[in-house]
């Protein structure tokens, strides 16, 4: 059951205090898949400090809350959310480079950063040139490419939590493939991260920077909307190989297709509901398992789904 119109309005008007704030947004526009239901309310906070009191101030009244940067690892379902989406990406993006670390605030693009890095000669980050996402959502995925990812960088990560701040070491991250302890944590939301790289030569790093961004364009099905690799690599397999083994290529269901550029991206080609990339997704797992004996991981996170359907 939704709340009721006054009780909304009167959140909205405390949460204007942390920024500029929205009802009734489609999380269609708000992600790369273009898929989603409304949210009932949605609050760009406006700084580092207002999304730390934002959080808290949610955290009391029990308001269920989604914080999201681009929006590009997740698969939403076509429900209303009766909670908050917090935006970061419009204010929360910047970063201060002192020596070989930087600062980098949650909302601060991972593709704007790996290009700041390289004006100020750092290296090691190229490989994240890439990656379509915020670091907030980077550093809990523990997104990676090119046998590289984020726990490779991250020396601490600063946390809201139910009991206030907290300053996490790199080992207490417990990252592990695709995965950290903020995946287990539902009620911290990452704040900053203080990353270390190695001094480098600024035409090197371009040039590895434009060879990654060459190989993403020629490889991944850009010119449709997706949610990047939907499933998680095995240890000895690529996704991609198993999908392809078990016919998968090309398949639809509705307006949501397995990509016939890159097996492992499931696209919306054609105006898909949510419902529709679900039952793709499932279809897909269920061809790979019977075909090649192995289960497909979701890496795409779900969102705003009856628990049935988890």
């Amino acid at each position: 059951m939704g709340r009721r119109h006054g009780e909304i309005m009167n959140i909205v008007e405390r949460l204007k205090e942390f920024g500029e704030v929205y009802t009734d947004v489609p999380l269609k526009h708000c992600t790369t898949l273009r898929l989603g239901g409304e949210a009932a309310m949605m609050l760009h906070v406006s700084s580092l400090t207002a999304l730390f009191s934002a959080h808290q101030y949610l955290l009391s009244k029990q308001i269920p809350y989604k914080v999201i940067g681009k929006g590009s690892n997740l698969l939403c379902s076509d429900d209303r959310y009766e909670g908050c989406i917090i935006r970061l990406d419009r204010k929360v993006h910047h970063h201060y480079v002192i020596n070989e670390s930087v600062w980098v605030e949650a909302g601060a693009s991972v593709v704007s950063l790996a290009f700041a890095l390289a004006k100020v000669h750092l290296a090691g980050f190229e490989w994240a040139s890439g990656i379509p996402a915020t670091m907030g959502g980077a550093i809990a995925n523990n997104a990676g490419a090119y046998h590289q990812c984020m726990a490779d960088h991250i020396s601490e990560v600063l946390v809201s939590t139910p009991k206030g701040l907290l300053t996490l070491s790199k080992e207490e991250c417990k990252f592990s493939y695709r995965d950290s302890i903020f995946h287990h944590q539902p009620d911290w939301v990452i704040l900053a991260a203080k990353l270390t790289f190695s001094k480098g030569n600024y035409r090197d790093i371009m040039d590895l920077i434009k060879l990654r961004q060459q190989r993403r364009m020629s490889s991944q099905p850009l010119e449709f909307p997706s949610a990047g690799s939907t499933f998680r690599n095995f240890e000895d397999l690529s996704a991609w190989k198993c999908i392809e083994e078990a016919g998968c290529k090309g398949l639809r269901v509705g307006g949501a297709q397995v990509s016939l550029k890159h097996s492992n991206f499931l696209v919306n080609v054609d105006d898909a509901s949510a419902m529709d990339m679900l039952q793709l997704i499932e279809e897909v797992k269920s061809k790979v398992l019977a075909t090649c004996g192995r289960e497909l991981i979701l890496e795409v996170e779900r969102f705003n789904w009856n628990k049935k359907m988890q």
